[in-house]
């Protein structure tokens, strides 16, 4: 009788990767122009916000010097 020998081999260790949303971040800051332009969006939010808050042009309404 012939005897089949079956190596059992354990499977390599799988290596965690970085994930998703840093290899998206590590390309967004690779990119010079898609930064400026996130900046700009940024200052207009923080704009709408600091005007809604009423920190900025408070009384754009009102008619003054007329």
């Amino acid at each position: 009788m012939s005897t089949a020998s079956h190596d059992v081999v354990a499977p390599a260790a799988a290596q965690r990767s970085d994930g998703v949303w840093l290899a998206a971040w590590r390309r967004f800051k690779a990119d010079r122009v898609g930064l400026v332009s996130a900046c700009v969006v940024l200052a207009f939010i923080v704009l709408v916000a600091v005007s809604a808050l009423g920190w900025v042009a408070k009384g754009w309404q009102d008619e003054v010097g007329v």
